[in-house]
Parts: structure tokens; sequence; C-alpha cells
């Protein structure tokens, strides 16, 4: 009788942290497969995960692709993404990051976006970001294509986070 619950209890989270393994197989690269595989066997044991796509090849199509199994996932509160990262991913573009970002949870504590390429537009979407995070930590944003008004807008917008440390 006790049992029930917890099983119950864990099938309401594989539930939640299904669309995002599924999205992670459907764009079929090693990395997502490799980390669609590590994310199910952690998720199914915690309620917290950090989401590292470096260097995965992945497209605009991709990161809406992640983004719409993210909004997906934390519609509810049940699961932290503690850590995310998709730096080296010179092909998601703006309105890609723009998307993930958008999609990402209020209370994610570390934000990589390092060697993708962007440019004013997406830096944009990181203000608005991290403007409304509560709890991150880390914004690693180096190597990208900012210009100095972006980069001090950045900067300047996690002055509600003065724990927060910002790589540009």
């Amino acid at each position: 009788l006790l049992a029930a619950p917890s099983r119950v209890l864990a099938s309401n989270k594989q539930r939640l942290h299904k669309p995002l393994i599924n999205a992670l197989m459907q764009i079929n690269r090693p990395v997502t497969r490799l980390l669609a595989n590590r994310l199910d066997d952690s998720l199914s044991a915690a309620n917290s995960y950090n989401l590292h796509l470096l260097s995965a090849s992945l497209t605009k199509n991709d990161a809406q692709l992640i983004a719409k199994a993210l909004r997906r996932m934390h519609k509810s509160q049940h699961l932290r993404l503690m850590s995310f990262s998709m730096s080296y991913n010179p092909d998601i573009g703006d309105l890609g990051v723009g998307e993930v970002l958008n999609a990402l949870p209020d209370n994610t504590t570390e934000l990589g976006l390092v060697g993708c390429e962007l440019d004013d537009s997406a830096s944009t979407h990181i203000v608005e970001f991290i403007q409304r995070s509560k709890t991150l930590r880390m914004v690693c944003v180096e190597d990208n294509k900012f210009s100095t008004d972006a980069k001090i807008s950045i900067r300047s917008s996690t002055k509600h986070l003065p724990e927060c440390v910002t790589i540009l």
C-alpha cells in the first residue's frame, strides 16, 4: 500500500521529462542521443537536472524543438533545471536562442551560450532572461559577436543578482 504513491510519483516524473527525451532523440545526433539516455536515468531518480548540449551541431529548428519540450516539462514546478548550456552551436541563431531562453525556467542557476556566433539581436533575449531570473549565478556568453553596448546591457541586467558572475 505504501509503495503505490511512490510508483505514481515516479510515473508522473517520467511523464514530465519525456518531452525533452523525445526531442533529444528526434534531433538524433551523437551528443543528443547520449544526453537523452543519461537524462532518462537521472531524471527518474531526481527533481533537478543539467542540460548541456555543447558542440551538438544544433540548428535553429533543433533549438525550437528543445524549447517546446522545455515548456511542456516546466509547466509544473516538479523539475528544476540547474545548469543549461548550448555553447559551441553556431547554427542555433538568434531566433533559436530566443525560443530557448523564453522556455527556460526562472530558477535556472547557470546559462552557457559560448561561441554561438550570436549578435546584438540575441543579446536582447539574454537580457530578458536574466531580468526574469531569480537564482542565476553564472552567465557565460563570451566568444560571440556582441557590440560593446550589448555587452554593457547584458552585464547591467544582472544587477538584481548580486552573486551572479557574468563572463563576456
